[in-house]
């Protein structure tokens, strides 16, 4: 709950604008993010002929774009950091996505989170938490009957891009109405296929079974998992 209300708590920075010490955080957070947009890549870069002859081509293939900038605490310090997102209502696809049923993806339940926590405190459990970085980017490429599809340049532009190129969306990216959903199909595929089950409880809810041993090696004792199609240990 604590995490919940120092999320809330956050404000925007803006994109453009600030003092110069705070500028340059926030450009080198937009630089690292541009960064990783690139290598996955979930973007591709158009400029001079090429870009103008998509923006007289493609004039209805635009979706608009935006950098949500924030200052987040961790530990005892605090960094900047910039989310390129899509301006999911600009997208010229929206009406279609809408009523094919993409906009949704499974969440997990208040029932089934519930569950979950009764289950790890009568089992005495250890609970750990996880985060992929970029999610959405892991999501495969930009669905073939959407593309193309292309992103103006959001306010305050973007560190070491000409402010006249034209932005390809490649791939999944946030802000893209179905980006959660396709993300949803990756992880869900990619978990069933190393052994774990989809709950017929809750589809968000997934689980494996593993064996846990004691064994002692020179003269220390290790806890050994195994689960299906993969081992793993871990020292007492």
């Amino acid at each position: 709950m604590s995490a919940f209300l120092q999320k809330r708590m956050q404000k925007e920075i803006p994109p453009s604008g600030n003092d110069p010490a705070l500028q340059s955080r926030v450009d080198e957070a937009k630089r690292a993010e541009w960064q990783t947009l690139s290598e996955k890549p979930a973007v591709r870069v158009w400029t001079g002929a090429k870009a103008q002859q998509i923006l007289n081509k493609h004039p209805n293939r635009f979706v608009g774009s935006r950098f949500v900038i924030v200052e987040k605490s961790e530990d005892q310090s605090t960094r900047i950091k910039a989310r390129w997102c899509l301006q999911g209502h600009l997208d010229p696809d929206f009406r279609e996505k809408i009523t094919s049923g993409l906009c949704h993806s499974p969440t997990l339940s208040q029932l089934a989170r519930a569950l979950i926590l009764q289950v790890l405190v009568s089992k005495k459990w250890t609970l750990c938490l996880g985060d992929v970085k970029g999610a959405f980017l892991e999501a495969g490429p930009l669905d073939a009957k959407f593309k193309p599809l292309y992103a103006r340049q959001p306010a305050g532009g973007i560190p070491g891009v000409d402010p006249t190129a034209v932005i390809e969306v490649l791939g999944n990216v946030y802000g893209a109405n179905d980006a959660p959903l396709n993300w949803y199909h990756t992880f869900d595929q990619a978990v069933c296929e190393i052994g774990f089950e989809r709950s017929q409880f809750d589809e968000c809810r997934e689980t494996t079974a593993c064996q846990v041993s004691i064994q002692e090696v020179e003269g220390r004792q290790w806890r050994i998992l195994r689960c299906p199609l993969r081992s793993e240990s871990s020292e007492l």
